[in-house]
């Protein structure tokens, strides 16, 4: 009896999967509007390089994303409706089926293509497009609605020059010294990830150099774009209020090794009986005597 009552539920299932496509827009109320998606139109004067990634990258920022399909139906969809409204306030098979199995319809109510817009635009100029033109159309039909962005654009910002910050001062010197490894090279297309990853090699570099309070907040990239046509050029340089710890040198002064540490109270609390002391190195030893030359050798 379980595998026939097994048995109906699926053909349920899969019967509403093909009934998915024509039968949503009959649960919206009057002046609702399901939203179906959107289509990014590009048109470039120049081949865009990397147009795939672009696109993909473009079709990501847009929001609400629309109800899932499958072979073009909205099969969660429909079993959100079709169940219709819960009963019960809390728990029931109805409200368990709604929240594990369906979705709720995406409206078009809900979508801000100016938000959007103001989105696709910040995405194009983190990718070099710094002058795009942006437009909007909402297509209705039978209470059903998409949008289509459309994007006019010309061939990325190039960077022409990289500069990198002047001064004799340590801090200064440091980045300088690993600017021929630089992320941000003249010839290739502006691009504010790699400005994000130019700035973390730069604060890992730091680091290990011993500037221990640097942080990669205290670097700046100020871009000029009035250098030539759709050329920028990128000065790197620090921030004039940035803290006079984050241009120190820490270095190690005393190193102590513990060789009986303990986490345990008890233990904790006895008294040294033996410390060594080897150019800076500070063996400690609460239990038993110690061969200073191991410490020498590993530490």
């Amino acid at each position: 009896m379980a595998k026939k009552n097994y048995f109906y539920f699926i053909l349920i299932i899969i019967s509403g999967f093909f009934l998915s496509g024509c039968g949503n827009t009959r649960f919206l109320a009057p002046g609702q509007e399901l939203y179906t998606g959107a289509e990014i139109i590009i048109d470039a004067e120049e081949k865009i390089p990397n147009e795939s990634a672009l696109q993909n990258e473009l079709d990501n920022v847009l929001r609400p994303d629309p109800n899932t399909t499958i072979l073009g139906l909205r099969p969660n969809l429909w079993i959100y409706n079709i169940v219709g409204e819960p009963r019960k306030q809390t728990g029931g098979f109805r409200r368990w089926v709604r929240k594990n199995m369906g979705e709720a319809p995406v409206l078009l109510s809900e979508v801000s293509p100016q938000s959007n817009i103001r989105l696709l635009q910040n995405r194009l100029e983190s990718n070099g497009y710094f002058d795009p033109e942006l437009s909007f159309d909402i297509i209705r039909k039978n209470q059903r609605a998409s949008v289509n962005y459309k994007i006019e654009i010309n061939s990325p910002y190039l960077i022409k020059h990289v500069a990198f910050p002047k001064g004799d001062a340590a801090l200064e010197k440091s980045i300088r010294d690993i600017s021929g490894k630089s992320l941000i090279k003249p010839g290739k297309p502006y691009n504010l990830e790699v400005f994000i990853e130019e700035r973390r090699r730069i604060d890992e570099h730091l680091k290990n150099a011993g500037f221990f309070y640097f942080n990669p907040d205290f670097l700046i990239f100020r871009v000029d774009t009035t250098v030539g046509t759709r050329e920028v050029n990128v000065f790197v340089d620090l921030k004039r209020d940035m803290p006079n710890n984050g241009r120190r040198i820490y270095q190690f002064r005393n190193i102590y090794v513990d060789t009986d540490f303990s986490l345990d109270a008890v233990d904790a609390e006895l008294a040294l009986t033996d410390t060594i002391a080897i150019d800076g190195l500070f063996i400690l030893s609460r239990t038993q005597d110690i061969d200073a030359s191991v410490f020498q050798r590993t530490v």
